[in-house]
């Protein structure tokens, strides 16, 4: 069976990491599989163990027709296109399908609450988008959600039947995560061995990722006489304020960037503690990470994954969404 697994670009993302998680199981179970990036990435780019094709799309006002007319012709020439969460890819996923009947399946990955996502966006566009979600949506062959939350989203309140969603937790590697989290710090690690906690967090550095609420903790946990340095991994468009909120706070924090999975383990394994601040999150992939290293978690209660990955409480720490003394409490 041939395989095409379409992303937005193959840098460093939930969506890219989930892909080279899953690839090599299809792989070892006879599956032909490549990764499409419809558009190019200068950033860290996700190693894959398959044929990354060149990406087709450029950036112009066409792009969305580009990107249709792409999605098209892979129902022609693979027998399952397997589409990020990506809202344009999605709907473009849709119609494609809708004008191609009877070609290859075309299975969507369900890693975000979209409700909650179509909130975050503003109530300016989220009407436009219902509709079309609502019409398109359904017409997706099957649903693989990566956690409960997010494929009852899917059914409840965007109309995809049931019977088209599966919901499968994300295949972490916890043996790699593991193993490497026991070879001690990494050779580039940026503190000393002084016996000062670190406290980690993982994840892309937009406003959702709530980084800024967790400086806060740090900088109100400082003030009461305890020291904590802070590591950051990953890269987004916040990471330049939030570099400079730490240094105006005066709290001690390194911005270290993606780093691969092999490699993650041994970051993590150094901290003493790891935060999920984010506002919300379908899949939980750092924390799933996180408590395959070793570490203590702490995560928001906000929706919809951070609570199943954790238990409601039972294998980590939940404090309320964007309350910097409510996690200064559990840090303490």
């Amino acid at each position: 069976m041939r395989v095409v697994w379409v992303l937005p670009h193959a840098g460093v993302a939930d969506g890219s990491r989930l892909a080279a998680w899953v690839i090599p199981w299809l792989s070892k179970a006879g599956h032909a599989v490549e990764v499409l990036p419809l558009e190019a990435y200068d950033g860290a780019l996700q190693p894959f163990s398959v044929p990354l094709l060149e990406p087709p799309i450029g950036r112009s006002l066409g792009r969305r027709l580009q990107m249709t007319g792409v999605l098209r012709r892979c129902l022609t020439r693979y027998d399952r296109v397997v589409v990020d969460q990506n809202l344009e890819i999605e709907l473009a996923a849709a119609v494609a399908r809708g004008a191609q009947r009877g070609s290859a399946m075309v299975i969507g990955v369900a890693h975000i609450p979209l409700t909650h996502l179509l909130a975050a966006r503003g109530e300016h566009e989220v009407g436009r988008l219902r509709l079309q979600i609502a019409r398109r949506y359904p017409r997706l062959d099957r649903w693989v959600a990566i956690s409960r939350g997010v494929g009852e989203d899917l059914v409840v309140s965007h109309r995809v039947n049931a019977s088209r969603v599966v919901v499968v937790p994300p295949p972490l590697p916890a043996e790699l995560l593991e193993a490497a989290s026991r070879e001690g710090a990494p050779a580039n690690w940026p503190y000393p061995d002084d016996g000062v906690p670190t406290v980690a967090t993982v994840g892309h550095l937009d406003h959702l990722k709530g980084v800024a609420v967790l400086l806060q903790a740090l900088k109100l946990l400082e003030e009461r006489g305890r020291h904590a340095r802070l590591l950051v991994v990953g890269d987004g468009p916040e990471r330049a304020s939030l570099e400079q909120l730490a240094r105006s706070l005066g709290l001690t924090a390194h911005f270290a960037g993606w780093v691969p999975d092999q490699e993650l383990g041994r970051w993590l394994g150094a901290c003493t503690v790891y935060v999920a601040p984010q506002y919300f999150d379908g899949a939980g992939l750092d924390l799933w990470m996180a408590l395959a290293s070793g570490l203590p978690a702490i995560a928001t209660d906000g929706p919809v994954a951070p609570g199943e990955v954790v238990g409601k409480g039972r294998f980590g720490r939940m404090v309320t969404l964007g309350e910097p003394l409510a996690l200064l409490e559990e840090l303490e």
